[in-house]
């Protein structure tokens, strides 16, 4: 079960990973979920839930079912932008993700992911950690939950080539 918060409610929405299965799992109203037909080892299962940072687990699966709570408790940094295209426009309703370096390792899988989106009309948001958002009428947009470190900001609307950019965040004490 994913809880958020020192009341420890529910998560609902959480979205859960198993390791790097490629499984993922939606909490549901009471933060519970399920992976069917999991391995007896241990994996490594983590919740995501914006505003909040993710949170991961080692769990230990010996039986046909295991149990893990996962609490998210803090909150994460806030990224807020505009998007616009070549011309200075904004990109009204343009999606925005927020990637981790990891699915960007080389050019050939930078390429393969471009030409899913441009396949099927939107990014494959399930494949990987990624933080999404779509963009409003002016373009802007804002993303949250995020940890200190470095990402890619990809800029995605269909019929356009995909765009990114290289950020880092971190975090200043005592501002």
């Amino acid at each position: 079960v994913v809880r958020i918060g020192p009341q420890r409610q529910p998560a609902r929405g959480a979205k859960v990973s198993l390791g790097n299965s490629g499984s993922s799992a939606k909490a549901d109203d009471n933060g519970k979920f399920e992976f069917p037909a999991v391995k007896k080892q241990t994996h490594q299962v983590t919740a995501r839930l914006a505003p909040y940072l993710p949170e991961t687990r080692t769990v230990e699966v010996t039986q046909d079912t295991a149990d893990v709570e996962i609490v998210l408790a803090k909150e994460g940094l806030r990224l807020r932008g505009r998007i616009l295209g070549d011309d200075g426009k904004p990109l009204a309703e343009a999606h925005v993700a927020v990637v981790e370096p990891e699915p960007f390792r080389n050019e050939f899988q930078w390429r393969v992911r471009q030409e899913l989106f441009q396949g099927l009309g939107q990014w494959p948001w399930e494949q990987g950690n990624y933080w999404y958002a779509q963009a409003d009428a002016q373009g802007n947009f804002e993303i949250t939950g995020l940890a200190p470190g470095s990402y890619h900001v990809c800029g995605l609307s269909p019929g356009l080539p995909i765009a990114h950019q290289p950020v880092r965040f971190w975090v200043v004490k005592g501002v």
